[in-house]
């Protein structure tokens, strides 16, 4: 078991290595009215968080209100596969729908992944606050963690993990 559970993590690890912008074609943030797409070269160090598929952690509570919002399109260089999320980088929040039923997934944003999707859509007219994704879905703590998607699960036990390993 510790065996897997040590394979699982540096799995992890190095997935999560690879989403703070390298191993991404590009970056597209969209408003009602315009779009701005970055090569994924121009955001190599940067960090980017994209829920579900790109957390820092275990999902959050949803936001308590809507904020401005844009949409968030992700390319992974290894996969033809579009990511899909929005981005509130005023009130600090992402979050994205991995399908499945499990509604939106949301996290917090930290001063680095704010300042990346702030700088990422300077400019672009974000879309009403009143037309923001339901925030109200519910969240995986009202739901437990038998609703919760393995991936989410792995990567909040893998943080679990390597935090216990740092302190």
């Amino acid at each position: 078991m510790k065996r897997v559970l040590l394979i699982v993590a540096v799995g992890s690890l190095v997935v999560a290595a690879s989403a703070d912008g390298k191993g991404l074609r590009w970056v597209e943030l969209c408003g009602p009215s315009d779009c701005r797409r970055t090569p994924g070269r121009q955001i190599e160090g940067d960090v980017l968080i994209f829920p579900p598929w790109v957390m820092s952690g275990a999902p959050d509570d949803p936001p308590a209100r809507a904020g401005r919002w844009l949409q968030v399109r992700v390319a992974s260089a290894r996969s033809r596969q579009i990511m899909r999320s929005v981005v509130m980088p005023g009130i600090g929040y992402a979050g994205g729908d991995q399908g499945g039923g499990y509604g939106f997934v949301w996290e917090r944003l930290g001063r680095e992944a704010r300042a990346t999707y702030r700088r990422l859509g300077r400019g672009i007219e974000p879309y009403p606050a009143a037309t923001a994704p339901d925030i109200a879905a519910t969240s995986f703590a009202a739901t437990g963690s038998a609703m919760r998607p393995v991936a989410l699960t792995v990567a909040a036990t893998v943080d679990r993990i390597v935090t216990g390993l740092r302190g």
